[in-house]
């Protein structure tokens, strides 16, 4: 009598998939409960600290020169007037906007413009100090503009700061409050600047508006990446879910690998808010990541799966086979993807090795979901084979395509070198 082949490791992980379906489901479920949470943390920042350690020796001395004379951080408006900005409609404009943009944008604490510049001037003995435009209230008259314009010309500092050369564009630089423990909230300062400029002051007379500055630059990295993820992800979903109808012929089995994706991008995500990480343009890119990750895994069981069910053989032990089969090329490489996100560890740059840390735990989380929740699904669910899969005749053996390709390579592997 021959003696039982002992089980490998392979066989064990296997049979645990399979004949306790409903402990390994169970088990994936109870940690994407455990981690799904950590999303309700979620925060983002785009401003340049989070490139950097907090004990980063550079950003301390940054925190000790701003607690001692503030920050340099501003919203810059430009207002272009092809006319010219010395006119009465766009002096009143600068006068009125200078003062709104302290009144309702949030955490603007002083504006620098024309309007309200320390223009010095000597008078005899006296030196005399003054705003360049008159107050608010008083009627600034063509004539004096005239005047305006050819001192603010002849000045020294004026052309090219609060004015342009050819006096058709004009600056105001809304300086922001002094933030000791992180930075400004971006996000509702251009918000704000947006709104005061559409309600108010856009389509008024020639003039047209510009937002610049800190503020604008750092919340363009949140709008571009989040708009990336708005129209990327969504164009990889509708492509994957064409690509597996084609081949699949199945809803049912088209839907497993998303599942299997959504998954997987959830218990990462919430991972990273768990960890107290937050949100930032580097990490935009994760979701493309893990559905990459989480495609791969998926498809190579499910297409397996398709072929033993073609050879005739019934759901489950077509199940049992795939996922056996799967285990160690899956493994391999998911580990050897890992290895090259973790190697990203490495650099200085905080975003980076976020990245690098979160998409080699995702690669994991997805091999995980894959065979402790996908293949025992497969032993539940009897599919129908589709039509692509009819003309299988062996799983292991080489396609006449794959047999071309390496005639192929034999022949001309010198000019290929």
């Amino acid at each position: 009598m021959l003696q039982e082949r002992k089980k490998t490791l392979v066989d064990k992980i296997t049979d645990l998939a399979c004949f306790h379906p409903w402990k390994c489901i169970t088990s994936v479920l109870l940690l994407l409960c455990i981690l799904a949470p950590g999303l309700a943390n979620f925060k983002e920042a785009y401003d340049v600290r989070i490139w950097f350690r907090e004990t980063d020796p550079n950003i301390k001395i940054l925190d000790q020169f701003e607690r001692k004379f503030g920050n340099d951080e501003n919203l810059v408006i430009v207002l272009h007037s092809p006319s010219g900005v010395f006119d009465p409609s766009t002096a009143e404009t600068i006068r009125s906007l200078t003062e709104d943009l302290l009144a309702s944008v949030h955490q603007v604490i002083r504006v620098d413009s024309l309007s309200n510049y320390n223009y010095t001037y000597a008078d005899g003995d006296e030196i005399i100090v003054e705003p360049f435009f008159p107050d608010p209230g008083e009627e600034i008259s063509q004539e004096l503009l005239d005047q305006k314009k050819k001192t603010a010309l002849a000045h020294k500092v004026m052309p090219g700061y609060l004015v342009s050369k050819d006096t058709k564009s004009a600056m105001l630089f809304a300086r922001l409050v002094p933030t000791l423990d992180g930075s400004p909230n971006y996000r509702k300062i251009v918000a704000d600047a947006r709104k005061l400029l559409k309600d108010k002051y856009q389509g008024k007379d020639d003039h047209q508006f510009h937002i610049l500055g800190e503020a604008a630059v750092n919340d363009a990295f949140r709008e571009i990446g989040n708009r990336d993820v708005e129209i990327i992800v969504p164009i990889l979903f509708l492509l994957i879910i064409l690509y597996m109808l084609f081949v699949f012929r199945s809803v049912k089995a088209t839907l497993l690998p998303l599942v299997i994706i959504g998954m997987s991008i959830v218990m990462t995500l919430g991972l990273c808010f768990m960890m107290g990480m937050v949100y930032n343009s580097i990490l935009t890119i994760l979701p493309t990541i893990l559905i990459a990750i989480s495609i791969a895994d998926s498809v190579h069981v499910i297409v397996t799966y398709f072929q033993f069910r073609a050879l005739g053989i019934d759901s489950f032990d077509a199940a049992y086979k795939a996922t056996h089969k799967n285990i160690i090329p899956t493994f391999l490489t998911s580990i050897s993807t890992m290895i090259g996100f973790f190697s990203l560890t490495m650099t200085e740059l905080v975003p980076i090795r976020q990245l690098g840390i979160l998409a080699g735990i995702g690669c994991a989380l997805a091999w995980i979901i894959t065979i402790f929740f996908l293949c025992p699904l497969l032993t539940k669910i009897n599919f129908k084979v589709p039509k692509t899969f009819t003309h299988t005749k062996d799983v292991d053996g080489a396609s006449p395509l794959a047999h071309l390709l390496v005639q192929k390579l034999k022949r001309y592997i010198t000019p290929i070198l």
